[in-house]
């Protein structure tokens, strides 16, 4: 069993791109050997790598040495059983494996192997595995159904799930498929999100994450509408979000960092609300200079956090 963190760290760093399929398995081969190691976060990691070198196998291109289909199947069904194997020593690795799957996109083929295994998880889960990671998951990675008005109320009942991973797992489709003239409509669902954010946190930032990731918060007309929503919902909802494990996408306060970045205001908003994490993530965001954002830097050198003056001290020594 290999031992040395360091070791592990250069071999993550392998670009899979750059693999041929015989030296991707060979790679796959030498991760699988640090499942078993003593450090969680190395467990952890090495599900991940191994998630993103077989799901994400197959180029798109039209490349002559490309093993046949088959060979990818076959690459699951090993991926799968190792993943299992690891798990029956350390049962964190399916855990693991199974909330970095929320990242990945099976192809069409994969996809109903995957769900077929999902299938018998749930018929027969090994002992210690939350049904509800692998519920939630199924949401993620089961294609829509046509008729739109039927899957919005499957998953919007869903929000109401006590498992806040399964709740931000319906909220994640919401925020994906929704378009300004489905029924109900995009507008329609910020609304309904808003509300439930407000009793009990932890969708608003999952139903925004694909929003996010395809690049609407850089939209003027996004920004002005999607960032008030989630200030007042900071501001007014009951409690915090879940930890981070128990949901499949980031809370409103890291969408916020970004989304707010260029804006002072903003930032004196967070510290008014006493959000001063949130405050110094958003004041040091840009790497350079923004109008009216060294006045608030230098109202958080000033804070009793030794951490948080450091690092809006260091800001300001790099950019203004």
């Amino acid at each position: 069993m290999p031992e040395s963190p360091q070791a592990y760290l250069e071999l993550r760093q392998t670009p899979l791109h750059e693999l041929s399929p015989a030296e991707r398995i060979a790679f796959c081969s030498a991760v699988a050997d640090w499942l078993g190691h003593a450090e969680p976060w190395i467990r952890d990691d090495a599900a991940e790598r191994l998630a993103t070198a077989v799901l994400w196998e197959r180029y798109w291109e039209d490349r002559p040495d490309l093993p046949p289909p088959g060979h990818y199947i076959e690459r699951l069904e090993w991926l799968l059983d190792t993943i299992e194997t690891a798990n029956q020593s350390h049962p964190d690795v399916l855990p693991s494996f199974i909330r970095h799957l929320r990242y990945r996109n099976p192809s069409q083929q994969q996809l109903s192997h995957v769900l077929a295994w999902l299938d018998r998880l749930e018929r027969q889960p090994p002992s210690g595995l939350d049904p509800d990671l692998v519920a939630g998951l199924r949401i993620l990675l089961t294609p829509p159904t046509p008729d739109w008005p039927e899957q919005a109320a499957a998953w919007i009942a869903l929000l109401d799930h006590p498992s806040n991973w399964v709740r931000g797992c319906a909220a994640i489709m919401l925020g994906n498929w929704s378009e300004d003239d489905t029924a109900p409509s995009r507008s329609d669902l910020f609304a309904l999100i808003g509300a439930k954010e407000l009793a009990r946190p932890g969708i608003a930032g999952p139903f925004w994450s694909s929003s996010h990731a395809g690049g609407d918060w850089a939209d003027a007309e996004w920004a002005s509408t999607v960032t008030p929503w989630m200030m007042d919902l900071l501001e007014r909802r009951r409690g915090p979000p879940p930890p981070f494990d128990d949901m499949p996408s980031n809370d409103i306060e890291f969408y916020l960092h970004e989304l707010c970045s260029l804006s002072p205001a903003m930032v004196d908003r967070m510290l008014a609300g006493g959000f001063v994490d949130l405050a110094l993530m958003t004041a040091t965001e840009m790497h350079g200079p923004v109008p009216g954002m060294q006045s608030r830097l230098e109202t958080l050198v000033q804070n009793s956090d030794t951490q948080i003056a450091a690092a809006a001290s260091r800001h300001l020594e790099r950019y203004y």
